[in-house]
């Protein structure tokens, strides 16, 4: 029987949110206003804030343009901000003090999904959202043991059909658009919610399809 210790203390962890195309920038903004807003009112309530940062992860590109070799910033993830967000825990599991079923409170849900151009929580339970794992935001944020792995010969071509087997996006399956072999990325066409969304992803989080 797993034994368990008091309930945690709350602390940090990211998620991932779906936001209208092309308006990433602008969600990202309007949260950002909401961050100091919300600081504001904790620092008056004596209390911890409960939406920390924002941020949309972004990568460079090498195209060519008008014969010319130019740098392009592009978006990681595009329709979708990722949020820091306080989260709490119904306890700790005692043998590996690691900390166990995370929840934000109601009003920090409300709050996310009320921003103008936010359209749901990813997961299977956008009312009730899960963080990302650690290892996934890792990759994300360009930190930890995942970020510094050597990039290998990425194994996949374009318009292959592949399917994702980690992140927020696993289960997904679509067509590879673009390899980058020096980044170790590839970017995959996928349908969320019926539309055609174009995802960049670590080659390991991919597996060829049949």
């Amino acid at each position: 029987m797993v034994a368990f210790n008091p309930v945690p203390e709350p602390e940090p962890r990211w998620y991932a949110v779906q936001a209208l195309s092309s308006k990433e920038n602008r969600v990202l903004h309007l949260i950002e206003t909401l961050i100091d807003e919300e600081r504001l009112s904790a620092e008056e309530d004596d209390r911890e804030p409960e939406i920390l940062r924002a941020l949309v992860p972004t990568y460079e590109t090498i195209q060519m343009r008008n014969q010319k070799r130019v740098t392009v910033t592009k978006r990681s993830y595009p329709g979708y901000v990722l949020v820091e967000l306080l989260t709490y825990f119904d306890g700790e599991d005692s043998h590996t003090n690691e900390k166990i079923r995370p929840y934000l409170k109601e009003y920090t849900v409300h709050l996310v999904n009320s921003i103008a151009g936010v359209l749901r929580f990813v997961g299977p339970q956008p009312l009730n959202p899960r963080p990302l794992a650690e290892e996934e935001i890792n990759r994300i944020l360009g930190t930890g043991e995942e970020a510094e792995e050597e990039r290998a010969r990425v194994p996949f071509r374009t318009e292959e059909a592949v399917e994702v087997t980690d992140g927020p996006f696993n289960g997904f399956s679509g067509v590879v658009n673009e390899v980058d072999h020096d980044k170790g990325r590839v970017r995959v066409e996928v349908s969320i919610f019926g539309r055609p969304t174009t995802v960049d992803l670590e080659y390991t989080q991919l597996k060829k399809l049949a």
